[in-house]
Parts: structure tokens; C-alpha cells; sequence
């Protein structure tokens, strides 16, 4: 007993000195020194002070099960597969959680036989007991369901019980049948599952509701108020999905809401997805691929029960395949030595091509307006720069692009291995009129709207990354007018720069809801094209072209993709751009925004609405350089967007 107080001691003087203090903060290390205490071993302090730190982000997997006999076969094979990993896996079998454990995992049941279907408060029946007197079992208080409510129950006791308790950074749902590559996993989690942050991150594999017939249409009136006419029926596949814990909290706040969908096959996991894709702020999708996944399905009886080594953590005959695949072109990662980039370090450069053609005196007034924008005198100015004069301390390089060369093909990919070679030599004072602006990008391709402009502007601007340190580019629209507040804002919080992460942002749309204007078997070109990649859970999503922007590692995988193209879609331009996009090779991350979170305006294709274009531009233009109308007191609109941690910034409702 003597010794037991002496070591406790020491470990409490240890703790007020601050020694390992970053340990010791977490609630379950704290909880493990004092429950030692009452052991009839010494505590080692040494050992205390080398408690292993966390590799990676802390996950609870919830597995959907049921206790019918026929399914604890399953059950100890999952059991012995996360035993391969003692140090890194537990279970959420008590209330103290080793502080090196990344991925703690429960089955999950319906524990009340005459219960409701959900629950929004009363959850548990009896966390700690089943049948078999095992203690790594959630019993909620619902009847047991498949593809109903039982989804919705696990998420919501899990954010209000667990999350701030025992510090997860995400909670998944994968079926009892999921069998994880565990080596694959960790190194998924740790390339792409950021520890404590505030990303609104939703990950798992998904499917186009509309192309699998389900019962979605109905539902058009739940996702307008975020999305206006551009319904995203997509949903994650109930194999395994997860969510960070900043969407979690939106997404069961959110549950109330949802008018439901009938017990249809699979409406749990679209639920589910829809509620995710309706929660108030940026969804960060990563996409995962069919060979991308890191867990095998529907492994055969006999299979069961029988791992290989640790090392692999497989069951014996399914094998493993790296799921990071090796990055062939990777981008610097810090700007050389004699490099004039002073943009600060949590500020993006970015790239932005508005494309414009010679022949329309519209467009020449629309280049015209932006040029009065981007030189105006506001808070902006110099941080903005056209691509023929790029200064140090420049975020935004802006160039207006067109085709200029009228005796050549509409498309140029498979030029030369410079960026020169993509462009036009001769003279272009015949063709544009403001051209000594110096501000354009002249294509050597004849101009033209959907026939190849646009795979030849970024191929083009693969060429130019690394010269101009880019982070990101974009492809605009010349009608499109830019809320530059909301533009800077939105690059500060969500596009972090020199990063290799492969990002697509964009105002998306289901290319099934098209399908009538699309060429005669477009749909299912598309879906042979993809299907290389995604299988038979085909993904008919585009950015629209008004404006959407990609990440420079993003950019350089594209390049395959665009010299490889077959080349099927006519008028369609930009959503190649997107199939392209997804069918690189590498997991993908789609930011989507809402109507509301746009910092971009869009809406003047028609004649009869450009008189609204000019009215709009010059009460923006009017408002960002504070000049008020004849006897009024300029006060700005406050203009919001959300931000990561669902939190809201207000600025200037400006250009």
C-alpha cells in the first residue's frame, strides 16, 4: 500500500510539473493513472510517461449487426481481425479508451424487441450485456431494423454520448459483413482524415440514387432550399461510410427534419446521405473508388475465422492491395530557394481563366467590367494581378482566354512539352480589339464554346504550375460576376496551399436530370467510361461551367485523362472536365457548395437578362469602392458564408 501512494504521488507531482502534458490531457489517460491506482501493482512512471501518442485520428466504427445465430460467425471474425492490432484497436467496451487506440469499434443492435424503429434521446436499453455476456456491443433502444431508422439512432447517440467524451475525431457505419484491410485503412486515416478538425468531411463510396431508380424524386422539395433547381440525389453506399465530427453535429440536428422516404431497399443509407448533403455549411465528399476501397465484402464462409499475420491483417486468401497509390508527379511542397512568391503562408495563389471570346462586343464590355473590378480601389487591388504581370505578393492572377487562331482545329492537348507551344504566335490586333491590354491568354486553337477550349486551357495550365507556384486554377464564365469578399474569404478557410490534396469545387449538378438534352447514348458512354474505375455505382456529376476551380495536384493527374479522352460529349464541355476529374487515378474531394454559399453570381445567359447583368455589376462595383448614391449614407449589406466550423463571417455584401 506504502509503495502504491509513494508512485501516485510521484505521478501527481509529475503531472502539476507539466512533464508530458500533451499526454495527460486526453480524459482516458487521466482516467487509466487514477483506475492503476486501486491495481495491487506499483504504478511504473516510466511506462506512464511513454504512453504511445496516436498515429492518426481517433475513429468509432459502429458494425451493424443482428444477434441471430446465424451471424456470430461473422461476429468473432471480426473480433479476431482487430485483435491483429492490440495497440491501435479496442473495443467500446468501458468508459476508459487506451490513449494510443485510433479505431474503436462496437456492434451495433436493436436491443428492444417491441421498441420504435428510432430513438432522439432515450438510445440504450443495456450497453454492456448480450446473449453471450460480451462487452464490445451497443444495445440500442429501438427494435432491430434493416434500412429504416437504426442508421439515424447510432449517429445520434454517438455525437451526444461519445464524441466529446472519449474525443473522436469521426464516427463510421459499415455492415457486419465489412471486413477492413487494416493496414490500408491506417494509411488511409492518416492521409486523409485530418485529427480535430473542423472539416465538414463525408466519406465512403457513392452511387447516383437517380440511376439506381430509387425512390428519390420526391424529396426534390427538402434539398431546394440549399440547392435551388440543382438536385444532388447522391448517397453514400451502406458498405461503410463516416463523417467528421463537425458535419455529425449538423447531421443530427438535421434528422428532425427529414420527411423520410417509405421503407424502400437501401433508403437508410440515402437518408442518411441527403440529410449530410442538406446540413448548412460546405460538404467536403471523398470519393472513394471501387479499387480504391479499403475493406473486402461478402467474404465466403469458410474464410471466416481463419488471419494471416498482423502485417496484413487479412483473412487467409483475400489479398491486399496498397490503397495509397504512389504520387508520379508530386508538387513541390515549398517554394525554391530563389522564389519572389510573399503570398502569406495560409493564403492560396490562384489561378483564374475567363473565358471570352473576340467576335461579341458583350463580351468585350463584360472584360471590360472586370477589369474596372479587379483595378478599383478596395481592399483587394493588390492582391490581384493579371497572368502578364505577376507581382510577389499575388493571390488571385486573373486572364481572359480565347481561341485565336482561325485556320486550326478547335482543340490543341497533344502539343509540345511547354506551355508556349499551346499558344498562338501571330498577330491578334485583327481579332480583339482591347488586346494591348496585355491581360489574354490566346490559344493557337479556332475559337469555339464546347469543342475543345477548355481541355486545352488546362493542359495549358499544367504547364505553367510550378513557374507561377500555383495552388489552385479556375475556369469562369465572362458573365459570371465575382463577390471578391466571398472569394478571398472562401480560399482562406477551405483551399489550404501547396497541398496534394485533389480537389474539385464547383456548383454541381446530376447529369441524369440532362439526359434529354444529352446526344443520343451519351449516358451510357458515360457510364462505360467510368465504370473502369467506380464499377457498376456510376457517378453522373459535373461541375457547371459558370465557375469551378481544381487543386494544381489535381490538375497534373488530369493531364492523362485529357490526352486519353475519347472524346464523345459534344456541348458538353464542362462536364468532361468532371468525368475526367473523376475518373484520375486517386481518391477525390468534391467541396459543394450551396446556393447560398456561392461567391459567384450566374444568371445572365438569356438576352433579355443582361440588362439585369449591368444593373447588378454596378450596384456591387458601387458598394465595394463605397460610393453611395446621391444623397444616401453608404452602409454595406453584410454578406455571410460559412465556414468550416459552421460558424459565420460576415463581410461587405461586395464584388
Amino acid at each position: 500500500t506504502t509503495r502504491n501512494n509513494i508512485s501516485l504521488f510521484g505521478a501527481m507531482i509529475l503531472i502539476c510539473l507539466g512533464v508530458q502534458f500533451e499526454l495527460l490531457t486526453s480524459t482516458s489517460v487521466v482516467l487509466e493513472l487514477f483506475s492503476s491506482s486501486v491495481d495491487t501493482a506499483p504504478i511504473d512512471v516510466p511506462q506512464l510517461l511513454n504512453v504511445q501518442r496516436r498515429q492518426g485520428p481517433r475513429v468509432l466504427l459502429g458494425i451493424f449487426a443482428t444477434e441471430r445465430e446465424e451471424d456470430s460467425a461473422f461476429w468473432q471474425a471480426q473480433r479476431r481481425l482487430f485483435q491483429t492490432y492490440p495497440d491501435r484497436i479496442c473495443p467500446l467496451s468501458s468508459s476508459i479508451i487506451p490513449s494510443s487506440c485510433e479505431l474503436v469499434y462496437t456492434f451495433v443492435v436493436g436491443g428492444n424487441a417491441t421498441g420504435p424503429t428510432t430513438q432522439s434521446s432515450d438510445f440504450l436499453v443495456n450497453q454492456t450485456t448480450t446473449k453471450t455476456g460480451n462487452m464490445d456491443v451497443t444495445r440500442l433502444n429501438i427494435v432491430e431494423n434493416t434500412m429504416v431508422d437504426k442508421s439515424q439512432t447510432w449517429f445520434s447517440y454517438a455525437h451526444h454520448h461519445l464524441v466529446q467524451v472519449h474525443g473522436f475525431d469521426y464516427v463510421a457505419k459499415c455492415n457486419l459483413d465489412i471486413f477492413l484491410r487494416l493496414d490500408e485503412w491506417f494509411d488511409f486515416a492518416q492521409q486523409h482524415l485530418p485529427m480535430q478538425t473542423h472539416r465538414r468531411i463525408f466519406a465512403g463510396m457513392f452511387a447516383d440514387a437517380i440511376s439506381t431508380k430509387m425512390r428519390v424524386m420526391n424529396l426534390k422539395e427538402y434539398l431546394k432550399p440549399k440547392y435551388a433547381r440543382h438536385y444532388l440525389y447522391w448517397y453514400a453506399l451502406g458498405q461503410f461510410y463516416l463523417f467528421s465530427a463537425s458535419i455529425l453535429r449538423d447531421v443530427v440536428a438535421e434528422i428532425p427534419n427529414y420527411p423520410g422516404t417509405g421503407n424502400g431497399r437501401n433508403q437508410e443509407d440515402i437518408a442518411m446521405s441527403f440529410i449530410a448533403m442538406k446540413t448548412p455549411g460546405v460538404v467536403e465528399l471523398l470519393v472513394l473508388a471501387e479499387k480504391d476501397r479499403f475493406w473486402s465484402q461478402g467474404l465466403p464462409e469458410p474464410a471466416l475465422g481463419n488471419f494471416s499475420h498482423r502485417d496484413t491483417a487479412l483473412p487467409v486468401g483475400v489479398t491486399s492491395s496498397s490503397f495509397i497509390a504512389p504520387v508520379t508527379s508530386p508538387l513541390i511542397k515549398e517554394s525554391p530557394s530563389n522564389s519572389s512568391r510573399r503570398v502569406p503562408p495560409n493564403r492560396p495563389r490562384i489561378l483564374m481563366g475567363i473565358f471570352s471570346t473576340m467576335s461579341s462586343r458583350t463580351d468585350a464590355r463584360y472584360r471590360s467590367l472586370f477589369r474596372e473590378l479587379f483595378q478599383a480601389n478596395h481592399p483587394y487591388r493588390d492582391r490581384i494581378c493579371p497572368l502578364s504581370n505577376v507581382h510577389d505578393s499575388c493571390e488571385l492572377i486573373y486572364t481572359f482566354v480565347l481561341g485565336a487562331n482561325p485556320n486550326t482545329t478547335t482543340t490543341e492537348i497533344r502539343t509540345g512539352p511547354d506551355a508556349e507551344s499551346f499558344l498562338f504566335q501571330g498577330s491578334v490586333a485583327a481579332f480583339a480589339e482591347d488586346a494591348a491590354e496585355g491581360d489574354y491568354t490566346f490559344l493557337n486553337i479556332r475559337e469555339n464554346m464546347d469543342e475543345g477550349k477548355t481541355p486545352t486551357w488546362w493542359a495549358f495550365v499544367s504547364h505553367i504550375l510550378q513557374k507561377y507556384e500555383l495552388d489552385y486554377a479556375a475556369k469562369c464564365d465572362s458573365d459570371t460576376i465575382l463577390l471578391l469578399d466571398g472569394l478571398f474569404g472562401f480560399a482562406e478557410t477551405y483551399l489550404p496551399p501547396k497541398t496534394h490534396r485533389r480537389i474539385l469545387l464547383g456548383k454541381f449538378s446530376d447529369s441524369m436530370l440532362y439526359q434529354n438534352l444529352l446526344p443520343s447514348g451519351q449516358v451510357d458512354r458515360q457510364r462505360k467510361y467510368l465504370e473502369g474505375k467506380f464499377g457498376s455505382h456510376t457517378l453522373h456529376w459535373f461541375a457547371q461551367g459558370q465557375f469551378y476551380l481544381l487543386s494544381a495536384q489535381l490538375i497534373q493527374d488530369i493531364q492523362v485523362e485529357i490526352a486519353n479522352f475519347p472524346g464523345f460529349v459534344v456541348n458538353f464541355e464542362d462536364q468532361v472536365l468532371s468525368m475526367m476529374a473523376l475518373k484520375s487515378a486517386g481518391l477525390i474531394e468534391l467541396l459543394v457548395l450551396a446556393e447560398s454559399e456561392h461567391f459567384w453570381m450566374h444568371k445572365f445567359k438569356l438576352p433579355r437578362q443582361r440588362h439585369k447583368f449591368k444593373a447588378v455589376w454596378e450596384e456591387k462595383f458601387r458598394q465595394i469602392t463605397g460610393t453611395p448614391r446621391e444623397g444616401e449614407v453608404f452602409a454595406p449589406t453584410p454578406f455571410a458564408i460559412t465556414t468550416a466550423n459552421s460558424t459565420t463571417v460576415e463581410m461587405s455584401n461586395s464584388i
